[in-house]
């Protein structure tokens, strides 16, 4: 499993992900970032991520909830 935020510092977490996925398409991906463009989350989830979470008090919550299911395969 890998949590990526959106934007990096010279890095488009978009690009990351993609890449993540042609090394391995079984990586399960989170995104956990500010970003709340509708159209970035729907890329997102047709390039295979499985949540995009948007930055809050109640979102390391969900985070945890992933890693927790992930460890219990």
């Amino acid at each position: 499993m890998v949590i990526l935020d959106f934007f990096f510092s010279g890095k488009d977490g978009a690009q990351i992900h993609k890449s993540i996925k042609a090394i391995n398409p079984l990586t399960e991906v989170i995104f956990h970032t500010s970003n709340e463009n509708i159209a970035d989350a729907i890329d997102s989830f047709r390039n295979g991520a499985i949540d995009y979470i948007f930055k809050g008090k109640r979102s390391l919550r969900k985070v945890a909830s992933h890693i927790s299911n992930l460890a219990t395969y």
